[in-house]
């Protein structure tokens, strides 16, 4: 245990005419911090067990404000807040010889929750690209965590040929849907690019282990054309052209696109990093 020795103090003996005495079995230096307390034994001949004494928990109970563990620091080593880790790029997907180079990346702790694509039905490829990003917040609830998140209202933007059509996907807010794969479809060679691009959303729950760590297990949800919040909706645009699907790796969240543009979205590659906790 951090910062103290493990070892633990053996009852004291009996001494001289008491029947009860103090007695504390666990590291001297705990006694008395936090919930950890002493109790008491008999002396009638020898010493008794010890009994009602509170020794220090092997880890907090993150469900409550005490100190379990007697460190001095409650709800040391619980879950705290999310972050995003290294990052990691995906397929690239059209013509990389072309345009002019962008980055769409949320900033670190936040993730893809929104995107806006739009065309321009005389070049027949998108033109620009929105991307909204989302603020996560760890809520500790009675016995479980959940996540809320907050959605820019401002987005990272490239391109300036906002001509319909457009498209909005849009992923779930009443529950921890972050921006998770990009399908779309792509023409490559000196005339290709980005003809259509979608977001896939992944349903996410989350799990407290008996060592206070959290995982997260997240699930494609299954698209759907019609979908009036945008969620998961199968790719918009001009569809003609070779369909892709790029997928974050399970624990990942799409934190945004790097690409090039010329006239059109010349060229994309969809970004993903780690979702992580930060412990207290």
């Amino acid at each position: 245990r951090r910062g103290r020795s493990s070892a633990r103090r053996p009852s004291r003996r009996c001494g001289p005419d008491v029947t009860t005495q103090d007695c504390y079995d666990g590291p001297a230096n705990t006694k008395g911090v936090g919930i950890c307390a002493a109790g008491t034994q008999t002396c009638i001949g020898t010493a008794g067990a010890c009994q009602g004494e509170v020794t220090p928990a092997a880890v907090e109970n993150c469900f409550n404000d005490l100190d379990d563990d007697c460190d001095g620091k409650q709800n040391n080593g619980c879950p705290d807040h999310l972050t995003t880790g290294t990052v990691r790029t995906l397929t690239p997907q059209g013509d990389s010889t072309s345009g002019t180079a962008f980055s769409l990346r949320c900033a670190a702790g936040t993730f893809v929750m929104k995107s806006t694509i739009f065309g321009d039905n005389n070049v027949g490829a998108l033109t620009s690209l929105d991307v909204y990003c989302g603020t996560p917040t760890l809520v500790r609830g009675t016995s479980s965590y959940s996540v809320t998140v907050a959605v820019s209202g401002t987005p990272l933007s490239v391109g300036t040929d906002r001509t319909t059509p457009t498209t909005t996907f849009a992923c779930d807010t009443t529950a921890f849907s972050p921006g998770w794969m990009t399908p779309g479809t792509a023409a490559s060679g000196s005339s290709g690019g980005i003809d259509g691009l979608g977001l896939y959303c992944g349903s996410t729950t989350l799990s407290l282990d008996a060592t206070n760590k959290v995982t997260f297990n997240m699930t494609k949800v299954a698209a759907t054309a019609t979908s009036s919040s945008g969620m998961n909706r199968n790719p918009d645009g001009y569809l003609a052209t070779t369909p892709f699907e790029d997928d974050c790796n399970p624990g990942e969240v799409l934190i945004g696109y790097d690409g090039k543009l010329a006239t059109w979205i010349t060229y994309l590659v969809p970004v993903c990093a780690p979702l992580q906790v930060v412990n207290k």
